[in-house]
């Protein structure tokens, strides 16, 4: 998304059963820290520690490890939702 010629990735957070949108966030990049700080970000709002599904994105790959989540690679079906 363009905000004042200049490039804003929004992030969101799906619960793939219920489809409900669990936390929206807006940055200025797409590295792995800011994966990581949306991450963190998500975790104060979990129970527990989520499994998480992710896309070919290689900046959450490094986040996911760094905080020992289990995560699954998925490309189209459960989180195609948020497409």
């Amino acid at each position: 998304m363009k905000l004042e010629n200049n490039q804003i990735f929004i992030r969101s957070a799906i619960d793939v059963d219920s489809k409900e949108c669990l936390f929206v966030w807006a940055t200025e990049g797409r590295s792995s820290f800011h994966a990581y700080a949306f991450l963190k970000e998500i975790l104060k709002y979990c129970e527990n520690k989520p499994e998480v599904v992710v896309d070919k994105g290689p900046w959450y790959l490094w986040a996911l490890k760094r905080m020992g989540l289990k995560y699954k690679h998925e490309t189209f079906g459960k989180r195609n939702a948020v497409e």
